[in-house]
């Protein structure tokens, strides 16, 4: 699975517009071969900064969809200076998903740095983390990225039921042994998180 990470900051104002804007192209995108799915988020931190995953079967199923008329026109009816900056676009491919049995209402993203030459072993160690999220109540799914534009970089997307749910996973016996005992000395930098409320999720499941 091909995704397509976009990031967007607003201009205050311009949020309901984005918003509509966004939605509408995920619905048009559903109707395009090779479509997955979407998710739409809004930071919980930040109310103009926003973040849109596009799914695809391939990459080439997303490049095909950027040359059509109908993107192309949305492009061109986009709001001059809706933008802080232009919108931030990067790569990825799956390297794990699982399923829990909560809703998806809001979303935890972790980016994460290896060093070189330890991306195979921190990519193991994430991927047997995984069962500790599924056993979680309020859980609803993961998903494991690969950065296309280099080895060394992840991207984990946890979707929850609600932050009560999250809080208490994350102060869970089982996380914190976890913790304790996942191997120490893969990661260039400390990892990064952010916490988004869902928006939109194409197909809603």
């Amino acid at each position: 699975m091909f995704l397509h990470h976009e990031t967007y900051a607003m201009n205050l104002g311009y949020q309901n517009e984005l918003e509509g804007r966004v939605a509408r192209l995920h619905l048009m995108q559903a109707k395009a071969p090779g479509y997955v799915g979407s998710e739409f988020f809004r930071y919980a931190g930040n109310t103009e900064t926003y973040l849109a995953l596009r799914f695809w079967n391939e990459r080439a199923d997303a490049l095909a969809y950027a040359q059509t008329e109908e993107f192309r026109t949305y492009l061109h009816n986009r709001p001059p200076d809706s933008y802080v900056r232009q919108p931030e676009m990067e790569y990825y491919e799956l390297a794990h998903e699982g399923r829990g049995t909560g809703k998806a209402n809001l979303g935890i993203l972790v980016q994460f740095d290896t060093l070189p030459g330890q991306h195979r072993a921190w990519e193991q160690a994430e991927i047997a983390f995984a069962p500790v999220f599924q056993a979680a109540p309020g859980f609803h799914s993961i998903r494991l990225f690969r950065y296309l534009g280099g080895p060394t970089r992840f991207l984990r997307v946890a979707l929850w039921e609600t932050r009560t749910a999250l809080q208490a996973f994350l102060e869970s016996p089982e996380r914190l042994e976890h913790q304790r005992s996942s191997p120490r000395g893969l990661l260039r930098v400390p990892s990064t998180h952010r916490i988004y409320d869902i928006l939109q999720r194409l197909p809603e499941r």
